[in-house]
């Protein structure tokens, strides 16, 4: 996972890609801070390619509507996936749980032939699976897709995985 969050060049985007993703990632969550403290708490972002995953549940409307004008205001930011909600009633062990399905498919993704783990940010929330990443292969593609699919536990997933012809 640490793999993931840093972006080595095992990537097919490239580090530099990474790098101003990652950027992008930390801005807006300081952002976010800027606008409401409990919105990078509440409001999970991935950034991938230039585009922004959004998950989480928040208290209100206006919250949802907060957190994607300051996702809107990012110039690396090219489109905007947003799966946020109106918060249910949970507990902490719903959030235990979410991690070890999180380090499960990620351990699934990297150990599995012919996908590079890398090139995908996921994050389960509330039991669905957020990925977001992109590919140059449609076989690579199907794969994760399966895997989040066959994932037992996982109730869902908010797939936003494009195909990238990088000229090569």
């Amino acid at each position: 996972a640490c793999a993931s969050a840093v972006g080595f060049v095992t990537e097919d985007r490239g580090f530099s890609g990474s790098v101003k993703d990652t950027k992008s990632q930390l801005t807006l969550k300081g952002d976010m801070l800027q606008k409401d403290v409990s919105l990078p708490i509440d409001v999970g972002v991935l950034v991938s390619d230039g585009r922004a995953l959004t998950f989480g549940y928040v208290d209100s409307e206006k919250e949802i509507d907060t957190a994607l004008a300051v996702i809107r205001q990012d110039p690396h930011i090219t489109r905007i996936y947003n799966h946020l909600s109106l918060r249910p009633q949970g507990n902490v062990l719903d959030s235990v749980q979410d991690t070890y399905y999180t380090e499960k498919l990620w351990a699934k993704l990297a150990t599995t032939e012919g996908v590079t783990s890398a090139n995908y940010k996921i994050k389960v929330y509330d039991r669905i699976a957020y990925v977001l990443g992109s590919t140059t292969s449609a076989s690579e593609r199907d794969k994760v897709a399966k895997i989040i699919d066959s994932t037992d536990g996982i109730k869902g997933k908010g797939f936003e995985v494009i195909l990238i012809d990088r000229g090569k």
